[in-house]
């Protein structure tokens, strides 16, 4: 039901079309039809005749389609509601059918309708999720009117497909964590939908889900005027009780929680949780009484989803889901059939909510006999309990602030935090269970950054765990201004503190002002007073200069912690072993392939020597030797130990872990280099929908693999999608990383390699001068990059007819990228071929045989005359020997 008309789904509107009764086209809203109503009125007047009420009527029957708006072919009309009607319209130039949205003509001059509905349009157009209903286009009509315009979705909507779902649960709670996802996307970008429900949940043909209709979304840090009078909007029966209430505490992510969980309950049981006589009626149960259980209505419901709808349907937003996302995570869990998060509530937890909602009827059944026998037998059961809660809160307090500093340990460089690495170590740190502390520590991080006894420095541990990074650098500050001004200062306080500011900067990709936290912290750290820390800060000023691209400046210092680890804790130590790691990471970015290899096997043998050969941190340095192999041209032992890595990690550490995600990702380049293009494309594709539902869209890791899928569908000469593709992963690149970093550097130059291979020679040319000026200043003149970036450069004048300009530099671009690369690696194979292919379109077919027979004797003579890039130039070559 909606209140005051304001919400008006497209799905949740059912077409009129004919009128089923008198079949006219008459209509005027949901059920009402013009022709019917005046039929009626004029049944009572004996002096009407039939022939004449219908000749009267022929006359209204109008047909609202076929008509156009702004750029738009209107077909027909799918519904109308309070404030708009939404169309089935056609794009004239794409011929695109679309679902097209415009203000009613009598609301004109209503302010806030206006307001509200372009609100909605920018809402939705602000957002890009592919669960989220997509906005093409926003545009005002000759009379003045806003419209806009969206994707169609023909399969209807969650509601009119309830039915058909009810015996489904597995597909239902499919549907409702793709949808958990797109509200969390929703809530990061800073956006309240506030009217969920199974209406405005589209299904397209494939019965994919996307959220639509932001007709009531807030802003979380909005405080306009039609903000605060659509308050208390919503749709009873998916409604949170506060934002019925109109409480302040409403803008806040736990009433889309709420109402997701209405929906996942309503598509399970069958019916909302409360039902009433009237909108008001329901609002006042939802906000009185406890939430059904699922068992209630289902025989044999699952007791894991009924505890997850449980969670999102409390009364108190404190005790719901904190995020969607933890929502979906749930509900992927009980997809996989892994335990869940979250618990029911146990019933000393629910006397106590219950005596907060009611003092007054607590107060005085506390007077009576009854309560009194009941509450000592709660003390009792407190007592007994209180000496392990209070151990166990303890040990939670050490995780929170023990998480930041765990995570930057096991997090590779470069890398933003991921926290489903460190809970394994830090429960084996703290002695509990990892499920157990998986489920409460964000909860206890949550309670204490709202307790007033917490101090700086809890606060900020804790807004680190819950990802806010803003919230958790700005305590860390404050904690490190109390340290500094105590009496007497603390040293090894304030370094904390200032590296935890550094930490959550950096996890925030503020990398100056992180660089900032970790240069002040240097000047207090005292490698004689304490090796370790100092070690560890010097680590986390590597890994940040790793995340800027400055290679060598991080691989000099992880040498100088390796130095120091190794002297103070041992060569064998785990801290040891985890800088050397660090340090093969920078040397394959230098292209120091050769040492990179030589150190990666040294750390295979001693995990394997300490750990056994099928240890995660085994596998890891398996993983970093395969990296060292295939950046050193060695591409077929690269693909079989890649292989080997990612069948183990599956089984290991599962198969969404980031681990092995990477070597899903490094498998997918082999096969790339190889010429295996469809295998490639197809790991490419799933590594992206894992990294975005484990990273986010716009994380530098998903950016990466975007781009690798773009090189594989140049390769495969699906080059319009490849072009899309880096085009959208640069823009994506230079607000995530900067313009200057090598990774997008990287994504640019592969465009410009595109753009020669359509022959689009000057666009290429342009691009080129502009990328090698920056790589020649970021990572030098005789960088893999730079040395690309000027091969690419060289093609691009010889397509122009530029042969001497290109000449000048082909020969010193040929030499370095065979002595710094080696003469099988791909770049150097690629560039050779098409410096010959592009002389030889230009006429210049004996000069590239000469280019061509000298790689291929260099080939033979370091690779052996059997290796596939001897024979791919030996191939070549006898191509252009033949007389044209």
């Amino acid at each position: 039901m909606n209140l005051c008309g304001l919400t008006d789904s497209l799905a949740a509107l059912h077409a009129p079309g004919e009128c089923p009764h008198c079949h006219t086209q008459s209509r005027i809203g949901h059920g009402l039809c013009l022709s019917c109503l005046l039929r009626g009125g004029a049944e009572d007047d004996e002096n009407l005749a039939p022939e004449e009420f219908d000749a009267a009527l022929a006359a209204l029957t109008v047909s609202d389609t076929h008509w156009r708006l702004g750029n738009y072919e209107i077909l027909e009309e799918l519904g109308r509601g309070g404030m708009g009607v939404i169309y089935r319209a056609r794009q004239r130039h794409s011929r695109r059918i679309v679902a097209l949205k415009r203000v009613l003509g009598y609301h004109a001059d209503s302010r806030e309708t206006l307001t509200r509905f372009r609100r909605e349009a920018e809402a939705a157009s602000s957002l890009d999720h592919p669960n989220i209903l997509p906005i093409y286009e926003v545009g005002e009509s000759e009379d003045g009117l806003p419209y806009f315009s969206m994707k169609f979705a023909p399969g209807g909507s969650l509601q009119e497909v309830a039915p058909v779902l009810h015996d489904n649960p597995r597909e239902i709670v499919r549907l409702m964590a793709k949808v958990a996802r797109a509200v969390q996307y929703a809530h990061r970008e800073g956006i309240l939908h506030r009217d969920l429900k199974p209406g405005n949940i589209l299904l397209d043909g494939r019965g994919e889900p996307f959220v639509s209709d932001f007709g009531l979304a807030k802003w979380l840090d909005a405080s306009s005027d039609i903000t605060r009078t659509l308050t208390i909007f919503g749709t009873p029966g998916y409604i949170a009780p506060e934002q019925a209430e109109g409480v302040a505490t409403s803008a806040r992510p736990t009433v889309d929680i709420y109402s997701l969980g209405a929906i996942l309950f309503g598509l399970l049981a069958g019916r909302p949780p409360f039902l009433g006589e009237h909108a008001l009626a329901v609002i006042h149960q939802a906000a009185q009484q406890p939430a059904p259980k699922l068992r209630s209505f289902v025989n044999g419901a699952d007791r894991d989803l009924e505890t997850i709808c449980a969670r999102c349907l409390e009364r108190e937003p404190e005790a719901r889901y904190r995020l969607a996302g933890h929502l979906a995570e749930d509900l992927e869990r009980w997809l996989e059939d892994r335990p869940i998060l979250a618990r029911p509530v146990s019933p000393p937890v629910k006397v106590w909510r219950w005596t907060r909602r009611n003092p007054a009827i607590a107060g005085a059944a506390a007077a009576s006999v009854a309560l009194l026998m009941f509450v000592a037998g709660l003390f009792t059961w407190h007592r007994q309990t209180q000496a392990e809660a209070n151990a166990e809160i303890a040990k939670l307090r050490q995780g929170v602030m023990k998480f930041a500093h765990l995570e930057a340990q096991v997090c590779q460089p470069g890398e933003k935090p991921m926290q489903g690495d460190v809970y394994p170590r830090l429960a084996r740190d703290l002695g509990l269970d990892v499920k157990l502390l998986r489920g409460k520590l964000p909860l206890f991080a949550a309670s204490l950054r709202r307790s007033p006894d917490a101090s700086a420095s809890e606060r900020a541990n804790a807004a680190y765990v819950a990802n806010d990074y803003e919230e958790a650098e700005r305590w860390a500050m404050q904690a490190a201004a109390e340290a500094r001004t105590a009496a007497p200062v603390n040293p090894r306080t304030f370094i904390q503190a200032l590296e935890l500011a550094g930490l959550s900067a950096q996890a925030a990709i503020q990398y100056p002002r992180a660089m900032q936290h970790f240069r002040e912290a240097e000047k207090f750290a005292d490698v004689q007073r304490d090796s370790e820390e100092w070690a560890g800060l010097q680590d986390a000023i590597a890994d940040l200069l790793f995340a800027q691209g400055k290679y060598g400046e991080a691989e000099k210092l992880f040498r100088t912690v390796i130095e120091v680890r190794s002297r103070v804790l041992g060569p064998e130590h785990p801290d040891t072993l985890a800088s050397r790691h660090r340090l093969i990471y920078a040397l394959n970015e230098e292209e120091k392939h050769a040492e990179a290899e030589a150190e990666a096997r040294q750390v295979v043998a001693l995990r394997e020597k300490i750990l056994g050969s099928e240890h995660p941190d085994t596998l890891l340095s398996c993983y970093n030797l395969a990296n060292a192999l295939y950046h050193g041209g060695k591409t077929p032992e690269a693909e079989r130990l890649y292989r080997e890595v990612l069948k183990l990690n599956q089984t290991v550490i599962g198969p969404e872990h980031r681990r092995t995600l990477a070597a899903r990702i490094g498998l997918a380049n082999t096969l790339n280099d190889q010429g295996k293009y469809a295998e490639a494309i197809r790991f490419y594709r799933d590594a992206i929908k894992l990294d975005e539902k484990v990273y986010g869209r716009e994380h530098p890791v998903t950016l990466n693999d975007r781009m690798n899928l773009a090189t594989a569908l140049q390769a495969n000469r699906d080059n319009p999608a490849a072009e899309a593709e880096y085009r959208t992963v640069i823009t994506l690149q230079e607000k995530v990383i900067g313009p200057e970093h090598a990774h997008t550097l990287n994504t640019r130059n592969n465009l410009a390699e595109l753009l020669d291979d359509e022959g689009r020679f000057a666009e290429a040319e342009a691009e080129c001068r502009q990328i090698i000026g920056l790589e020649e200043k970021i990572v030098g003149p005789e960088h893999r990059l730079t040395l690309n970036s000027r091969g690419n450069l060289a093609v691009a004048l010889i397509g122009q007819g530029k042969i001497e300009e290109a000449q000048g530099q082909i020969a010193e671009v040929m030499r370095l990228m065979e002595d710094k690369l080696g003469p099988g690696y791909p770049d150097t194979v690629s560039f050779t071929i098409k410096f010959a292919t592009g002389l030889a379109h230009q006429g210049k077919a004996q000069e590239a045989v000469e280019i061509v027979g000298g790689a291929e004797e260099r080939a033979r003579r370091t690779l052996g005359p059997n290796h596939p890039v001897t024979q791919k130039y030996a191939k070549l070559l006898h191509t252009l020997e033949k007389p044209m």
